[in-house]
């Protein structure tokens, strides 16, 4: 299907599989929802002027279940700290136990919401901070090398981190750290950046 863009009128050929899905035009990055409403006048098949769109392909963030090791120690220092002031304060013990873990749950979602990733068929957006947000964006034809690590905390909680290598960054890694799908987004990459070598 060929539609054109609501923002900035350039031709666009979108895949069936995308009708009703919301893509970034690659001209200028606005929001297209794909509708059949939208269909223009085909061109003929000579016309190759149409830009590739950017579809995401994947987006998250930390998963959760990697900060629950952390926490079940947390919590065990908690109870450890409160009983022991409890014998002579309880109430004081049961406050500074109270406190100690909301600490420990607030740092676990302070950190889940402040770090977040967006794959599309053209880059990757890594955005970190809460206030202050630094944003890494590559371009997947940049990408030089995919590779998964892990520490002890991600293999017992099925999670990893993937570093990517690129070429517009002289050696430097873009991180994405402590996520559930690390293995299938470097499956993903991989099979871009084939496409886009082929």
């Amino acid at each position: 299907m060929n539609i054109q863009c609501p923002h900035c009128s350039t031709g666009l050929e979108i895949p069936q599989e995308y009708y009703g899905k919301t893509v970034d035009c690659p001209n200028c990055s606005g929001a297209i929802v794909i509708k059949p409403a939208i269909v223009v006048q085909s061109p003929s098949p000579q016309a190759n002027n149409k830009k590739a769109l950017e579809l995401e392909i994947l987006k998250g963030g930390h998963a959760m279940r990697y900060f629950i090791p952390g926490m079940l120690i947390s919590f065990v220092v908690a109870i450890s700290i409160s009983s022991g002031f409890y014998l002579s304060n309880p109430e004081l013990g049961f406050s500074l136990g109270i406190i100690f873990i909301a600490i420990c749950i607030g740092r676990a979602v302070i950190k889940k919401i402040s770090h977040k990733y967006r794959a599309t068929t053209r880059r990757i957006i890594v955005t970190n901070g809460i206030i202050i947000h630094n944003v890494d964006e590559i371009r997947i034809c940049d990408i030089r090398s995919i590779s998964i690590r892990r520490n002890i905390i991600n293999l017992l909680t099925g999670t990893a981190s993937l570093h990517i290598g690129t070429s517009a960054t002289a050696g430097h890694e873009i991180l994405i750290t402590n996520i559930s799908s690390a293995k299938n987004l470097q499956s993903k990459l991989n099979s871009l950046i084939h496409e886009m070598e082929s």
